[in-house]
């Protein structure tokens, strides 16, 4: 069988190259002007904005018949489409697709929620992609994403969350803990949801949790780690370095947040993640 595997642009896929991968932007507006997010928008081109727009910007699902087209397109090619979304928890993006796929042949298409976003998004959408180069089974497949999801741990440190508060994405107890003097707030995905994990004193404890975290999950040769960051590359690559020497046969890559994901987050987060198979 042919198979496409569709990920939608939260999952960051622009460093990977494959003629069976397509990507559904979600959009971002700025000043009641729309982008597509990772297609006129760059990380970069995102904060540089956020720095001088006059309103704060907000975010939105791609369309249902935006999604139908591609999953329309798609069938004429292909047997079968799977669609990894991120969280359903924190996004319509998910609710969009299962719409689009009523609008079309609902057997040959399958739409993932992937309880994450991100770096684990991204994992799961390259796994499926080397199943389909090995011809394994459209069931194969969804078993193991499936299971995937349910093997990962993501936590994230951002710098304030006002963000996360503004757009819903924490409660407002949460963020009244991260106002507080010195106080930096370990966040963690929790089926789906990103809930507030743990609460420490400056930027620098906040980091070292990250990394007691990680050496605590006790990863494997074949395990994945992976980090990512919005507009805080320099403690992404120190993190990096100080993983890297803990697991020097698990290659710890890099991952910019999508500009989408960065709305929702503010600038200077960190983010790890790890699937252990």
């Amino acid at each position: 069988m042919k198979i496409a595997i569709v990920a939608d642009s939260t999952a960051v896929m622009g460093d990977v190259t494959d003629k069976d991968l397509y990507s559904i932007p979600l959009k971002i507006i700025f000043d009641q002007k729309s982008f597509e997010d990772g297609i006129d928008l760059s990380q970069n081109d995102f904060f540089e904005l956020l720095e001088t727009s006059s309103e704060l910007p907000t975010t939105s699902q791609p369309a249902i018949g935006e999604v139908e087209v591609v999953f329309k397109d798609l069938l004429k090619s292909y047997d079968h489409v799977i669609y990894i979304t991120l969280s359903s928890k924190i996004s319509g993006t998910y609710d969009s697709g299962m719409m689009a796929r009523g609008l079309v042949d609902e057997s040959r298409v399958t739409v993932i929620d992937s309880l994450s976003t991100s770096i684990i998004q991204k994992l799961m959408v390259i796994d499926a992609l080397k199943m389909v180069k090995e011809k394994k089974s459209i069931e194969d497949i969804i078993t193991h994403l499936e299971v995937l999801k349910q093997s990962f741990e993501i936590y994230l440190v951002v710098d304030d969350l006002k963000h996360l508060f503004r757009t819903g994405r924490v409660s407002q107890t949460s963020a009244s803990i991260g106002s507080m003097l010195k106080i930096k707030p370990i966040l963690k995905f929790i089926d789906g949801q990103i809930d507030l994990y743990k609460k420490v004193r400056s930027v620098k404890k906040a980091h070292q949790t990250l990394v007691d975290l990680v050496f605590e999950a006790d990863l494997q040769k074949g395990d994945y780690l992976m980090i990512a960051h919005a507009h805080g590359i320099e403690y992404a690559e120190a993190l990096q370095k100080e993983l890297q020497i803990k697991y020097p046969e698990i290659i710890v890559g890099i991952n910019a947040l999508s500009p989408v994901i960065s709305v929702h987050t503010g600038p200077k987060t960190i983010g790890v993640g790890w699937a252990k198979l």
